[in-house]
């Protein structure tokens, strides 16, 4: 039933482990960005957090574009196709640019309407209108970093994304100081400060990752002329299986989306302690883009091997993994929130509702954990994309979001409370995906057209 072989865990790690470390560096910038801005006090916080929020709607639909590709090229790994997997990448590439360049265009345009969805707060708004026009100015650099990097995880090419990512967070942190407090000589910017440092940051990322890919890359040997080509056939096949990958993400980005906008018309103290929280669940769930990750490229490379019994136990496997991870994850978060929350320089209301929310996210996090590897990894490597665009969609609109707004607008549930039932779709979700997963009909080849 479980996978007993030694080498089947020592591919998960060699994928896994990097993944990880990626995974916590994106963290670590995430919190160094936090806890300096949260300095500033609550304003700057809480607009830096919403601001925060078009660049996670344009980071999960160039994952989805990404992760559609890789269900693809996870496959032709499988089956040593070396020059689909080039034209593949060529085409994520150019999507992601597009869908960069869209969300630059907004921000520049319109930020104040794109703050509106989230917060009614004038003085939030006011605070993150400028923030927002100067940061989204890296979007289409991290959108063609991501491409890249999604890629290389599927014919596990991972070191060049930890190292383009420990170059970016050391970057960060260092710009981020001397913008934001004014140091050598230049000027105190602030919340401004923080959007450049950000943006020196992502242009060294990208620089690197670009850089690799044309230049010191031998396992698909890129080119530009490959770059410039297009593919009728592979993309035909990218949107048979990518479609549904990228529109199950964009719906589930947009529920996502509807959450953050019922936690910010609770005030500023909840859009903060929110912000607190989502940084101690990203650290105690730090492993589930690792562990993911190596479930969509093992059991994809071992369904392009032909090998369907095999990826049935390595499924199996895959989910024991999720669910010892989850219950590690809420321990994590139970044992380090008193300890995250007093890193902030915000009000004791602020921390009372950080604290709740963490009761509830330690709760939610046991299942949470299971439904993403299921999700993003099993299920997605073995191509049941259209499963899972019902799956992803279906709970959480029908089922928590309508169940948060009663919780916070009618009933005035306790922070807690209105966090369990926003995230309720993740319990009802990791149900169902197993159930699925056991039922043997998520093996699909999706190479053969």
């Amino acid at each position: 039933m479980f996978i007993k072989d030694r080498s089947f865990y020592k591919k998960v790690l060699t994928i896994a482990i990097p993944i990880t470390l990626q995974s916590l560096i994106t963290f670590a910038i995430n919190m160094m960005d936090t806890v300096m801005v949260g300095s500033l006090g609550e304003i700057p916080l809480s607009a830096a957090s919403l601001s925060g929020q078009i660049f996670f709607i344009t980071t999960i639909l160039c994952f989805g574009i990404g992760g559609g590709g890789a269900v693809l090229t996870s496959q032709f790994w499988g089956k040593n196709d070396k020059e689909s997997i080039s034209k593949t990448l060529s085409i994520i590439i150019k999507l992601n640019i597009l869908v960069g360049f869209i969300f630059l265009l907004l921000s520049l345009l319109i930020p104040d309407k794109l703050l509106m969805f989230y917060t009614n707060d004038e003085a939030v708004i006011q605070a993150g209108v400028p923030y927002l026009k100067v940061v989204s100015v890296m979007y289409p650099l991290f959108c063609i970093t991501t491409a890249i990097s999604v890629i290389f995880r599927t014919i596990a090419q991972v070191k060049i994304s930890v190292i383009a990512n420990s170059v970016a967070f050391v970057l960060n942190v260092f710009f981020n100081w001397i913008f934001i407090f004014g140091k050598f000589g230049a000027p105190a910017l602030g919340l401004t400060g923080a959007a450049i440092g950000t943006i020196i940051s992502r242009f060294v990322e990208c620089s690197i990752m670009v850089g690799y890919l044309f230049l010191l890359d031998k396992k698909i040997n890129f080119t530009f002329e490959k770059f410039l080509s297009f593919d009728r056939e592979i993309f035909k096949k990218y949107l048979k299986t990518g479609i549904n990958v990228l529109i199950s993400d964009a719906i589930l980005v947009a529920g996502l989306t509807s959450l953050t906008m019922i936690l910010g018309r609770l005030g500023p103290e909840m859009i903060a302690a929110n912000s607190i929280c989502s940084i101690v669940i990203q650290l105690s769930t730090i492993s589930i883009a690792g562990i993911g990750s190596a479930g969509l490229v093992i059991i994809g490379n071992t369904i392009g091997e032909g090998k369907l019994n095999l990826a049935k136990s390595q499924s199996k496997t895959f989910l024991l993994i999720a669910i010892i991870t989850g219950i590690i994850s809420a321990i994590v978060i139970i044992l380090t929130k008193p300890i995250a929350i007093d890193f902030y320089n915000v009000s004791q209301e602020t921390k009372d509702i950080a604290y709740q929310l963490m009761n509830g996210a330690a709760f939610i996090v046991v299942f949470q954990v299971p439904s993403v590897v299921l999700t993003k990894g099993i299920l997605r490597g073995g191509g049941d994309t259209k499963f899972l665009l019902l799956a992803d969609v279906m709970f959480l609109w029908i089922l928590s979001i309508p169940l948060g707004m009663a919780a916070a607008f009618v009933f005035k549930f306790p922070p807690a409370l209105i966090y369990i039932c926003l995230k309720f779709d993740e319990i009802i979700k990791s149900v169902w995906c197993t159930i699925r997963m056991f039922g043997n009909k998520w093996i699909k080849d999706v190479t053969i057209a």
